[in-house]
């Protein structure tokens, strides 16, 4: 009896875990593409969310693919840059210049975020 309770335990923790993983993933998603958007709405005209969706969808299945290959940081670190150059392209369409600011300014907009919930957050 005790081993079935325990069964039960363990299965429900992990449906638990999963559905909050799950939520957890799907939020970092979200906000994923809201930077993004922040960032195409300083450089591009007509920006939509939908677009930075798409753009945060490349980047996150191609980076997935990279991570589960295991390859050396340097290597990885080049397939993120050009990642996150393809999928903003193929994303908003942008010529190859303004492409390239919206690399630039979604990261610059990452960086002050992170700055100031740094700065928010106690330590």
């Amino acid at each position: 009896m005790i081993g079935v309770f325990n069964s039960f335990l363990e299965r429900s923790t992990t449906a638990t875990l999963g559905k909050v993983l799950v939520f957890v993933i799907i939020i970092a998603f979200c906000v994923d593409a809201f930077i993004l958007h922040i960032a195409a709405s300083i450089v591009v005209d007509h920006a939509r969310f939908r677009q930075a969706l798409l753009a945060s969808a490349i980047i996150w299945v191609v980076l997935v693919a990279v991570e589960l290959m295991r390859l050396p940081s340097i290597i990885a670190g080049a397939f993120g840059l050009f990642t996150n150059f393809a999928g903003l392209k193929i994303a908003y369409g942008a010529s190859v210049p303004r492409t390239v600011a919206l690399c630039f300014v979604s990261g610059l907009v990452a960086f002050i975020g992170a700055y100031i919930l740094h700065r928010l957050l106690p330590a």
